[in-house]
């Protein structure tokens, strides 16, 4: 409240400025600060390392969004190339039962073993499917005594229709008697059958020798069984040797470079170890031997 003048009644004016005060600058405005050139210099800084920040969580949060993106994608191609192979088999046993069955004296058992085959096929699509969904949902595996000879048996029959196509021929030595392990039978199978396709497509462009793919088993010294495959390809470079289980590396042109990653993953969840080496000896062969190990039950 302004005060009124105690004679006149009219509001007291402000108080003159003394003449030291009125010629002063900035006298009777809001004060001015003036920060030294180096403060000015930390300020600036200050506000880019902000603006830096705040930019480097925008580019990791879209790199997190492209990186689920193409994992993803990843995820499906692996999924659509493991179940490829008993979709083939399926086709090509239900066309050959087709064929027994349009004879003019229709064969049945050939027709039945035919559609028994299918059937063993599609369980094995919706396993391979089951399979991923679990490895998503980060369930336990379903570990029980698995006979890894009849797991190879299982993958020779899978992989009938490619080796057709490719040409191989795939000779089976297996130990009699072999110990079981304990695991999941689904998962070591997808394992098998993973090294055993491999070993076909590293043949595919072999002209001068057989296409021969030979699947051994046997018990390492250490009492672990083990599960051998040997290809007749050209080998694996010395430079690509220590990039074989990498995520994403791939030699083949239409490859995804996540089998022998994930392949890794199952054995060593298994307790065993998956590697690779060249085929032993000298000799115009090259070509690679993978082998997995895992410890009896």
């Amino acid at each position: 409240m302004i005060p009124l003048s105690p004679i006149s009644g009219q509001p007291e004016s402000a108080p003159a400025l003394t003449p030291a005060l009125a010629a002063q600058p900035g006298v009777g405005r809001p004060p001015v600060i003036v920060l030294p050139a180096q403060d000015r210099r930390l300020r600036r800084a200050e506000e880019a390392r902000r603006k830096a920040e705040a930019a480097a969580v925008e580019a990791q949060a879209e790199l997190a969004r492209v990186t689920r993106l193409i994992a993803a994608g990843q995820f499906a191609s692996w999924i659509a190339h493991e179940i490829n192979q008993p979709i083939g088999a399926i086709v090509t046993n239900s066309e050959a039962a087709l064929r027994w069955l349009d004879r003019d004296t229709p064969d049945l058992p050939e027709a039945r073993a035919a559609i028994a085959r299918t059937l063993r096929d599609a369980g094995r699509a919706a396993a391979v499917v089951g399979g991923a969904r679990a490895m998503l949902a980060k369930d336990a595996p379903a570990f029980g005594e698995v006979d890894l000879n009849q797991v190879a048996a299982d993958v020779v029959a899978l992989t009938e229709h490619a080796r057709a196509t490719l040409g191989v021929t795939v000779t089976s030595t297996l130990l009699a008697n072999l110990p079981l392990v304990r695991g999941d039978a689904i998962q070591l199978q997808q394992v098998l059958l993973n090294l055993v396709l491999n070993g076909m497509d590293a043949m595919k462009g072999v002209r001068n020798r057989p296409r021969e793919l030979v699947i051994r088993s046997g018990v390492l010294e250490s009492g672990d069984v083990v599960m051998a495959v040997q290809d007749a390809g050209h080998g694996v470079k010395p430079a690509d040797a220590g990039r074989l289980f990498d995520h994403f590396f791939t030699t083949k042109a239409d490859g995804i470079g996540l089998g022998l990653p994930i392949s890794r993953a199952i054995v060593v969840a298994h307790g065993g170890r998956l590697w690779a080496t060249p085929v032993p000896g000298a000799g115009p062969v090259r070509g690679a031997v993978f082998q997995f190990s895992v410890p009896r039950a």
